[in-house]
């Protein structure tokens, strides 16, 4: 969560500092958090440093500086009661401009969210546990206004005086845009259309989605940092200096509308309902809640209004607070904090004194100066975005690991692909190559070709397959030779076989190759005659392989040279299957025992191979591992998975039914998988114990079960693979019958009992002695066959029953750690002398 927090609050990449570790602290203590998190989090850190293999001196782990901040952290969050953080409201014009960006669609959809956040927090007057205890089941939007009902809150729930609150956002709820809440609203209803039980889900790292899980408190304050970084006038200016873009916390929203309405005047009665800090009887009416809060709102927009025009906003208060928090946690001197206190004031009434009473039109910040970026991945793709406000945000915010700033338009050949976002309207870049800049503008891009304006190819050499590209360097053909076949299209092996018909073909006029003409002439004729030849053996020999694979229904060989384009880590033999059902159209779930990687590969597993002419040859046999044991295990599995469905997407792009497969669907998969409803499922009882949880195997079972459904409704339902595997993960049939149903006879069982204990039905029974008076138990004290003790010896589900107990003196032992309870009928109220249910004792024929 550290480099989370730091990526998404400080945009930065490692190595940090101890100031930022340091920051890190304090936005944990300001929730606030147990005394040892402090600890706990400088261990973590510094075992990460030392597994990493970091020097002594590069350690931040041990400076001072934070070691110290440890200690105080500590000792404040040991004293007697929560300690009290006055977090800093929010200014007028940050509200103006959070409303602004909700409805700003050139910012990303993340953003947007974290701005309707905020501004929900904010009117609604919430806490970061609130706004997830809102049940998007519960809440309604009607009429412009949003309401619900809070049943666990810091200050109710079911065992608390008040069982519930009401939340209301009404139509007055806004100062510069109207439409925030619509916007907002519509935006979670389209992007977080999935079921859940809390209202803020996590966001990706490049917040283009959501992911199907809660977003934690460390990231909710992440999400806080990023938008602030966002925030602009009506003009475009940044509104927040970069060094107060922590200053605010998950509290600050909350402490805003009651702390500016105290200043004008607002009866205490009033104010109280908008925290609920004390609500009335009358308050769980939310129809009259909801009048009540609009009232309060559309006030607040007036007196704001009022100070506005008489030039009179007092915001003090904030810039007191943004003035100690520099000098307290960045340290500066007084200069420079008045310095960036009086640029945030300048700023903040500048974007104040703008007229607001229609939606202006929304302006971006300019982090970079307007111009043009080209970006540049591993693969050697270069993304070309525009700079300034009419480029798309990651160009003008992110930070790029290769990438080269230029004022004017690049030619058609320094670049292979558009962002989509700053061209929104381009004609002639077309296909899938032109991505957005969510998906292809880091410095991972997945393609390296793609047709520029002019409608050519800029080709790169470096994205043609291995097999042509080996065999023209190791005959000496030139680049720019090469170029020009691969510009044609020719840039597999199969195609340069099949280019020609014969020598005097091949040598065509577009190359300018004349034998007669030089010594260098006639070697790049040569080097050309050898490479096609060479292409035809090769081929042949492949394709007669690949067709006796085939007839015998055998995995065919991959290619090494393909293999090696290859850098992920799933093995040979389980790549060869998957190119084999792709190929035949029927895929099978494997067992994740065969989903192995290339360490994994076992060198002496062979088995026997005959071809058509009855020759035995050896190859080497599939290797298998053991089922995974744990989570973690499990995620590697499905990891390699989903690298080989990945590169399967990539190498047959002309197969719909693979394309929508991405890594975002194996992480959802992953989430339902090991999430609360199947892995971390727990049954409780009264007292809020365990009792039962599912079986690891019956995990595994239903795992492999959702896949073979899927693979069932590609066939019957002709749909793609995504879609198939989403759909049977959600399918309900198959859940009740590979996982609902076994889970309950798993419950059900009876419990093995415990060792060294005599089976549950056991008699305890004394064999009759031996002698001729018929054996001992006939004299003494009256005792006769009636101590003969015969009942269970422990309870149906295995605990032992205390033997004294059920005799006729009883158990006089205070802690005795035995059950007492009846050894025949397993009542409490009385023992096995006194039962009613046995049968007495044959007295018949005794004296």
């Amino acid at each position: 969560e550290f480099l989370f927090w730091m990526h998404r609050a400080k945009l930065r990449d490692p190595p940090f500092v101890a100031g930022d570790a340091i920051d890190y602290l304090f936005m944990l203590a300001d929730r606030p958090c147990g005394p040892t998190i402090p600890g706990a989090f400088l261990k973590s850190l510094t075992w990460f440093e030392r597994v990493a293999g970091f020097t002594q001196d590069c350690r931040i782990s041990s400076k001072t500086v934070l070691l110290s901040t440890r200690d105080i952290l500590v000792k404040e969050l040991k004293k007697p009661g929560t300690p009290i953080h006055r977090a800093p409201r929010l200014p007028g014009a940050v509200i103006a401009s959070l409303e602004r960006l909700v409805s700003n669609n050139r910012e990303a959809m993340g953003v947007r969210a974290g701005a309707f956040y905020r501004l929900l927090k904010c009117w609604g007057t919430l806490r970061y546990d609130d706004v997830q205890h809102m049940s998007p089941q519960a809440v309604r939007f009607f009429s412009g206004r949003l309401t619900t009902t809070l049943y666990e809150t810091k200050t109710s729930g079911p065992e608390r005086r008040q069982v519930e609150l009401p939340v209301a956002v009404t139509e007055d709820s806004w100062i510069c845009n109207r439409d925030w809440l619509r916007d907002g609203w519509q935006l979670f209803q389209v992007h977080a259309d999935f079921n859940r039980d809390h209202f803020l889900p996590a966001l990706s790292d490049d917040f283009s989605c959501f992911r199907r899980r809660m977003a934690s408190y460390s990231e909710a304050a992440t999400l806080t940092a990023a938008v602030n970084r966002r925030l602009t006038d009506s003009e475009g200016r940044r509104l927040i200096p970069p060094e107060l873009v922590e200053m605010w916390t998950e509290r600050s929203e909350r402490a805003t509308l009651p702390t500016i309405l105290d200043g004008f005047g607002l009866d205490p009665r009033d104010r109280d309902a908008l925290g609920r800090w004390r609500p009335e009887g009358s308050d769980i009416y939310s129809r009259s809640f909801s009048g009540k809060i609009r009232r309060i709102h559309r006030y607040f927009t007036a007196e704001l209004e009022k100070l506005r025009l008489a030039g009179d906003i007092d915001d003090y208060d904030v810039l007191e607070a943004a003035f100690s928090w520099l000098r307290a946690r960045r340290g500066l001197p007084t200069e420079e904090a008045e310095r960036i206190v009086e640029s945030f004031q300048v700023e903040g009434d500048a974007a104040v004194e703008e007229q607001a009473e229609a939606p202006q039109e929304e302006a971006t910040a300019a982090e970079r100066e307007p111009g043009y970026v080209l970006v540049s991945s591993r693969r050697g793709a270069i993304r070309l975005h525009r700079s300034g406000k009419e480029g798309c945000w990651m160009a003008r915010l992110r930070h790029f690991n290769e990438c080269k700033v230029v004022s004017e338009m690049p030619e058609p050949g320094e670049y292979s692909h558009r962002c989509r976002l700053c061209w929104p309207n381009s004609e002639g870049v077309m296909g899938s190559s032109d991505d957005s800049s969510e998906e292809s503008s880091d410095s991972d891009g997945e393609r390296s070709e793609a047709p520029d304006d002019t409608g050519t190819r800029t080709m790169d050499v470096r994205s043609v397959a291995c097999d042509p590209r080996f065999l023209l360097l190791r005959q000496g053909i030139e680049d720019d030779h090469q170029r020009k076949l691969f510009a044609a299209g020719v840039d597999t092996l199969d195609k340069f076989s099949a280019f020609a018909t014969g020598e005097p073909d091949l040598l065509a006029d577009e190359f300018g190759l004349d034998p007669s003409a030089s010594l260098a002439a006639r070697g790049q004729v040569a080097s050309f005659i050898a490479a096609w030849k060479a292409s035809k053996v090769r081929v042949q020999r492949q394709a007669e392989v690949e067709a006796e694979q085939d007839t015998r229904e055998w995995t065919k060989p991959i290619p090494t040279a393909e293999y090696l384009l290859l850098r992920q880590a799933y093995v040979k033999e389980f790549l060869e299957k998957k190119l084999q059902e792709v190929e035949h159209g029927e895929f099978k779930a494997e067992s994740l025992q065969e989903v192995t990687t290339r360490d994994e590969l076992d060198p002496d597993t062979l088995v026997p191979v005959w071809d058509s002419k009855g020759v035995m040859t050896v190859k080497r046999g599939s290797s298998r591992v053991p089922l995974p044991s744990n989570p973690e295990e499990l995620r590697r599995r499905l990891n390699i998975m989903r690298n080989a469905y990945l590169m399967l997407r990539l190498k047959f792009p002309g197969r719909a039914d693979l394309q929508d497969i991405g890594a975002d669907l194996f992480e959802r998969y992953k989430e339902y998988l090991l999430g609360d409803y199947l892995h971390n499922l727990q049954a409780r009882d009264s007292a809020d114990s365990v009792v039962h949880t599912p079986p690891w195997q019956l995990v595994l079972s239903y795992e492999q079960a959702i896949r073979k459904q899927a693979f069932h409704y590609m066939v019957t339902e002709s749909i793609a693979m995504g879609a198939a595997w989403e759909k049977a993960w959600k399918d309900p049939v198959t859940k009740e019958r590979h996982f609902a149903t076994p889970l309950s006879l798993y419950a059900k069982r009876k419990p093995d009992p415990p060792p060294n204990l005599p089976p549950r039905d056991t008699w305890i029974a004394r064999p009759p002695g031996r002698g001729q008076k018929g054996g001992k138990g006939q004299k003494g004290r009256g005792r006769g066959s009636s101590r003969t003790f015969k009942g269970h010896a422990a309870t149906r589900t295995g605990e032992p029953i205390c033997f004294r107990f059920n005799t006729e003196e009883g158990c006089s032992l205070a802690n005795c750690k035995f059950k007492h309870l009846c050894s025949h009928c397993f009542d409490h109220n009385h023992n096995f002398i006194g039962c009613p249910r046995r049968k007495p004792a044959d007295t018949a024929g005794k004296h």
